[in-house]
């Protein structure tokens, strides 16, 4: 029994020393929504793609209504989020890539993929 309880509170030490990735996912998508003209609007597919210890992107697509109300359709984006004592401490600005923005689409596939 102690065992169990031992390897519980193990379990439980290592996932508190950083956030999950669902957390990451949850932080990278409120940043991308605050970007936007109507956040409540966005829907996200989104991951996250870690760098290192406690370095990383949330990557995805988000499609969300523009100033006339209708949804653009999905669009990829990406943010680098920086993890230090179980917080967020750091992030790029989102990057949302236009539909002709070669150079862009380059950076989320070599980043995300």
């Amino acid at each position: 029994m102690f065992k169990y309880a031992l390897i519980v509170l193990l379990t439980l030490f290592i996932s508190a020393c950083k956030p999950s990735d669902k957390e990451m996912i949850k932080f990278g998508e409120s940043l991308v929504a605050q970007s936007l003209k109507d956040p409540e609007s966005a829907k996200f597919s989104s991951y996250y793609r870690p760098f290192g210890d406690g370095v990383g992107y949330v990557c995805g697509t988000v499609n969300a209504k523009n100033s006339y109300g209708g949804y653009v359709g999905n669009r990829n984006y990406y943010v680098h989020l920086t993890v230090k004592d179980d917080k967020v401490v750091d992030n790029s600005p989102v990057k949302i890539i236009d539909e002709n923005d070669d150079k862009g689409e380059g950076n989320f596939r070599s980043i995300c993929q």
